[in-house]
């Protein structure tokens, strides 16, 4: 247990001693009521005795902290100015090698869509190519049957349905390798070091105040994003006492007690 300060223990035992006499005091009459009055005035007397005797501690100890802190910002705002400006240029290279990525992945995305609708087209054709001479082979099938050959006319059916099959054949054919086409992804090219990462942090900020009041009052957005300023409500309250009157909003009322040093 620690000992009480030679210079305060006088101060503490009549401190102690004024509360466990508060603790029993009852007020039942108007000679107590007077005697707790002079009782509340000789507490404001201790209370600047015990201000008195520790204000020149406090700040003697305040002053000792904000030297302490001058000194340790002294030292340290050439070591943070240095490491803004790494971060600051690791950042901008950061950022530079991530738009050249992307403009390449760009490219290359581009590349392969180009090479996939190329093969696409060229099964379109291929299809419509084979579907145009099988076409044409039985119409021919058609004639040779027409002047009795039928020999003729079996063979240019299957001749066309060969044709038309092979056409079909390499169309999917060529819908296979455009759907194998690889989507590009181009790796970042930065560097990666231990203990070295980037973090993207997120912010609100408030355009329409009133579009937000609004969404809150809809329930579109949560309550606590327009917490009430209680601050201004209570110097409001204050300044307009019974006037004070905002919808939502009561009044609340507090008596206390005002005493001075006797």
């Amino acid at each position: 247990m620690n000992s009480p300060l030679p210079q305060t223990a006088s101060i503490e035992k009549e401190a102690q001693q004024a509360l466990i006499v508060a603790k029993d005091f009852k007020i039942v009459n108007n000679e107590q009521y007077t005697t707790a009055a002079e009782r509340l005035k000789g507490l404001k007397g201790l209370l600047k005795q015990v201000a008195d005797t520790f204000e020149p501690i406090i700040s003697k100890a305040f002053a000792a902290h904000r030297e302490a802190v001058a000194q340790r910002k002294k030292h340290e705002t050439p070591l943070l100015e240095a490491e803004g400006i790494y971060k600051r240029a690791m950042l901008t290279y950061t950022q530079e090698q991530e738009r050249q990525r992307q403009e390449q992945e760009r490219k290359a995305r581009e590349a392969a869509e180009r090479e996939q609708a190329k093969l696409r087209e060229q099964a379109a054709a291929a299809e419509a190519k084979a579907k145009a001479e099988a076409e044409e082979l039985r119409r021919k099938a058609e004639e040779a049957a027409a002047a009795g050959r039928a020999e003729e006319a079996a063979k240019l059916a299957a001749k066309a349905q060969t044709t038309e099959d092979k056409g079909a054949a390499k169309a999917e054919a060529l819908q296979d390798r455009a759907s194998l086409v690889p989507t590009p992804v181009i790796a970042s090219n930065t560097p990666t070091v231990a203990g070295i990462s980037t973090r993207k942090t997120y912010a609100a900020k408030v355009t329409d105040k009133m579009a937000l009041i609004k969404a809150v009052a809809e329930g579109r957005a949560p309550n606590n994003v327009i917490e009430p300023n209680q601050t201004v409500l209570n110097a409001l309250a204050r300044s307009m006492k019974e006037g004070f009157a905002y919808p939502g909003v009561v009044l609340v009322t507090d008596t206390g007690i005002a005493s001075k040093a006797s």
